[in-house]
């Protein structure tokens, strides 16, 4: 979708980033978002964040700003001021701890977010050793495939391997059930050209932004996309082994599970020449 973290969540769950191109944590977004479409609809959702110390959490790091574990850029909902604004819907957000009783339950939620924390996501950055975290510490890598870099995508692969089989070995995985596995953008290099990142490359209004932009490039007057990140879906009852060249971003996603529900199109979501769905991947085609 665009760089850095905070506004690829943002625009997964609000149908834009809201002209925001940064990982401020302070940034709070007064729009529009998915869980208001969810309880307009009643819908039931939860969101599991690894490494979140408890439900409802709004601190902005967790352990410290120093060993940033968990990080509310990584978190959208709790970015979100009508969310803030009310404890019940703040109680939605929970450890990832949860998520295995929880979908295990009568009363699994329909709708669930998960995100994996730092060490976990291939982002690094926590030097120090977490209690109750064997995955930390995780230093950053200094280049591809480094023993940093290698250890932080081993985790990754562990992450995704554990969550995929707690999902599917639940009682809540049934022949309607998808998962979706996304990056939220691809790596950052240093390439000063393009504000650090290793690639611009976006699509389905992916935003453009003008040259002298503070938070990307003096020199950087076009299209600023996330680059390429790999797109997962499990349907099963969908396709098996499929692929598909078509473009899409963050905006795609949203859309489709708009449209799967019969929710109001957000943002850019509404964009159809420009935002294809991702149905192609699911039981009901395109």
């Amino acid at each position: 979708m665009t760089h850095p973290s905070e506004p690829n969540y943002i625009a997964a769950t609000s149908g834009s980033n809201w002209f925001a191109n940064n990982d401020n944590p302070a940034n709070t977004f007064d729009h529009t978002n998915i869980v208001d479409e969810l309880n307009d609809a009643g819908i039931s959702w939860a969101a599991y964040m690894d490494a979140l110390p408890s439900a409802g959490y709004t601190g902005q790091f967790w352990p410290s700003s120093g060993d940033p574990l968990y990080a509310n850029k990584h978190d959208p909902f709790v970015l979100y001021s009508d969310v803030l604004a009310d404890p019940m819907q703040l109680a939605n957000i929970k450890p990832y701890t949860d998520l295995a009783a929880n979908l295990d339950s009568n009363q699994a939620p329909r709708f669930v977010w998960i995100t994996p924390d730092q060490c976990n996501d291939m982002h690094g950055g926590v030097y120090d050793a977490v209690a109750g975290h064997p995955e930390t510490p995780c230093p950053y890598n200094d280049t591809n495939d480094d023993p940093a870099d290698v250890q932080l995508k081993h985790n990754a692969d562990a992450f995704v391997q554990n969550t995929v089989t707690t999902i599917m070995s639940s009682k809540a995985w049934t022949p309607h059930s998808a998962i979706f596995i996304v990056s939220d953008e691809g790596d950052y290099t240093g390439n000063t050209t393009t504000g650090g990142w290793d690639s611009p490359a976006g699509c389905c209004d992916s935003p453009v932004l003008p040259a002298g932009d503070p938070d990307i490039s003096t020199t950087w007057p076009r299209s600023y996309g996330g680059g390429l990140v790999p797109a997962v879906v499990i349907d099963p009852s969908g396709p098996h082994h499929f692929t598909d060249s078509t473009p899409y971003n963050h905006y795609s996603l949203l859309r489709t599970i708009e449209d799967d529900w019969g929710l109001p199109e957000l943002g850019f979501t509404s964009d159809h020449a420009q935002v294809p769905t991702m149905n192609v991947f699911l039981r009901n085609g395109s």
